[in-house]
């Protein structure tokens, strides 16, 4: 699993110089497709995540590359998975080679740490992916239904762009 990271780190760092603009970016900027393919790829086959619900997630938490937002508790979300700053010390015993940096700018090394990170709650929650989901954001459970129902409709449209059915996004009356 570690090295999976420490590949897609290095792979990462090469890419980015190799491709690296005359101009600084500015920041925050959208993950580029082609980046995103690749990072979720390598994300769902390493942590087994269906490709879709890290897709799905990624359009819910809508973070991009450079994003820092602050939260209401003062934590922060980073990235484009906004991984919160709460988790940063787990982050670290798992994977010391990494810096917060490299979650605010690395769009495959943030993807791979969100991926792990939802791998972890699915495997909390027994295998339940949409318990594993809900609590990716909250544990509290109206804070997580809300998420959760959010999250559905961002998955049921990224069912009809990939070919699959769409599930139904749960209503108040289910």
């Amino acid at each position: 699993m570690r090295l999976a990271i420490w590949a897609l780190f290095a792979c990462c760092l090469v890419g980015s110089a190799a491709a690296a603009p005359l101009a600084k970016p500015v920041y925050p900027i959208p993950v580029p497709e082609t980046v995103m393919n690749k990072c979720i790829g390598v994300a769902s086959q390493t942590y087994n995540i269906d490709s879709t619900v890290l897709r799905a997630l990624q359009a819910q938490e809508g973070g991009k590359i450079g994003t820092i937002s602050r939260n209401d508790n003062g934590s922060f979300d980073l990235g484009p998975m906004q991984i919160n700053t709460i988790n940063l010390p787990e982050i670290k015993r798992a994977f010391p080679f990494l810096s917060w940096r490299h979650i605010v700018y690395e769009p495959c090394i943030n993807i791979m740490i969100g991926a792990w990170f939802l791998r972890k709650k699915i495997d909390d929650r027994n295998g339940n992916v949409w318990e594993g989901v809900g609590d990716y954001h909250s544990k509290t459970p109206a804070k997580r239904i809300i998420y959760l129902r959010s999250f559905l409709a961002h998955y049921s449209k990224m069912d009809e762009r990939y070919g699959r059915v769409p599930l139904k996004v749960l209503t108040a009356s289910n």
